[in-house]
C-alpha cells in the first residue's frame, strides 16, 4: 500500500514533462476545481470528472489541494471541512461505485521517470495536474456526527477520514510546475 501510495504521488508530479507559462494552461475544457466540486459535492457524486489542481501527499497518501480558500467551504452540521480531495486508485475496497477502468499504471511510472529526471521537489514546488475519474462522497447528516457543534464530524475519506471526497483515479494529465521562489 505505501509502495501504490509513493507511485501514486509521483504520479501527480509529472505525467508529460509540459512546459507552461501558468497553472492553468493544460487545463481541459470543463475541468473543475476542488471548490466547485465541494460546493455542492452530491451534484458530482458517481460522476466521471476532471478536476485541476495542486497535488499534495505524504507516506499517508495523496490527494488534491487548491491554491487559495474555497469562497464557499463546505460545512455539514457546523463542521467546516479541509477543501481537498482524496486520491484513490480503483483498487482500493473503500470506493462505492463501481468503475469500467483501472488506474493508468503506465502513466505512473513515466511521471515517475520523468520526476526523477526534472529533479522537482514536491516540498518546495506545487504541482498542478488535471485529476480525471470518479468522484466520490457521503450523505452527510447529523445522525453521522453527532451533534452539529462544529467540531465532530462524520467519516470522510483517506486519511484519519478528513476528506469530504474522493476520486477514484482513471488518470491524471497537463502537468504544471509552480516553481518556489526558495529553491
Amino acid at each position: 500500500m505505501f509502495q501504490l501510495a509513493k507511485l501514486v504521488a509521483v504520479a501527480v508530479l509529472l505525467v508529460v514533462g509540459m512546459p507552461a507559462q501558468d497553472k492553468s494552461r493544460g487545463a481541459p475544457p470543463g475541468a473543475l476545481s476542488v471548490c466547485a466540486i465541494l460546493s455542492d459535492p452530491a451534484k458530482f457524486n458517481g460522476q466521471l470528472v476532471t478536476i485541476r489542481g495542486i497535488s499534495e501527499g505524504t507516506d499517508e497518501g495523496w490527494w488534491i489541494d487548491t491554491d487559495k480558500a474555497c469562497t464557499a467551504p463546505l460545512i455539514t452540521n457546523g463542521y467546516n471541512w479541509p477543501s481537498i480531495i482524496w486520491v484513490k486508485s480503483i483498487d482500493g475496497p473503500e470506493r462505492t461505485h463501481r468503475v469500467n477502468f483501472e488506474t493508468d499504471q503506465d502513466t505512473v511510472s513515466k511521471v515517475d521517470r520523468e520526476v526523477r529526471r526534472l529533479h522537482i521537489d514536491p516540498k518546495l514546488d506545487r504541482i498542478w495536474l488535471n485529476f480525471t475519474g470518479i468522484f466520490e462522497t457521503r450523505e452527510f447528516t447529523a445522525k453521522d456526527v453527532g451533534k452539529a457543534d462544529g467540531k465532530s464530524r462524520a467519516d470522510g475519506f483517506g486519511h484519519l477520514n478528513s476528506a469530504p471526497g474522493q476520486l477514484l483515479l482513471k488518470t491524471v494529465s497537463g502537468l504544471y510546475v509552480e516553481r518556489s521562489a526558495a529553491r
